[in-house]
């Protein structure tokens, strides 16, 4: 690949670099969870996402303006739209953790937190790999890795959610966990779209 083309694949692993520092954010917010903090977390996640946002639209505002792309125009598209959707999700969490008011975290939190953190950066470590060439194995590797810690999260969530529903707690409570249950495994569904979009890349431009 011709270093003058590494703009996008250089531009895709700026913007997951943003979905690593939400899931960083995250893993901290839950470690180190304190009520009163939360809406200074919420508040310094907005900003993550607002800046992802800002450089996602970079992106697409160059692609406008270009007749010829490494790869196709609609997998660039696509690409940029569902890592942007990584650091959405990861912003989704802390967000209802404040709305909800949580007091106090269920213990599967920090084990959930952990495996967005890890799938987040495997996915950097696959643009990375990008940048110097579609025709890497090591790409692979990372894409198996995604798809190995979503089905991690899988197990944790399904075990997650029977637990909240076979212990004796407040229906309101059983609600709050259920929706954040859900957003942690959304999390590492759309890190999998993302691996899945770049293998299908790899096979188009191999």
């Amino acid at each position: 690949m011709k270093k003058k083309n590494n703009y996008y694949f250089e531009a895709f692993e700026q913007l997951i670099g943003f979905s690593c520092e939400a899931s960083n954010l995250l893993k901290e917010v839950v470690n180190d969870f304190a009520n009163q903090s939360l809406l200074e977390s919420k508040v310094k996640m907005h900003l993550i996402e607002h800046n992802a946002d800002l450089e996602k639209h970079k992106v697409i505002k160059k692609l406008l303006k270009e007749f010829i792309t490494p790869i196709d125009r609609e997998d660039i598209i696509e690409l940029t739209q569902v890592i942007d959707d990584v650091t959405d999700s990861i912003e989704e969490i802390v967000l209802r953790l404040y709305i909800f008011d949580v007091r106090v975290l269920r213990k599967e939190v920090l084990s959930m937190a952990d495996i967005v953190f890890k799938s987040c950066q495997s996915l950097k470590m696959m643009f990375g790999e990008m940048t110097k060439s579609l025709k890497n194995n090591k790409i692979l590797e990372y894409i198996i890795e995604v798809n190995n810690y979503e089905e991690m999260e899988d197990k944790l969530y399904l075990d997650a959610l029977r637990d909240l529903y076979v212990s004796k707690i407040d229906v309101k409570d059983i609600m709050i966990w259920e929706d954040l249950y859900n957003r942690f495994e959304n999390c590492c569904d759309v890190c999998e779209e993302v691996s899945e979009i770049v293998e299908k890349i790899m096979m188009k431009n191999n």
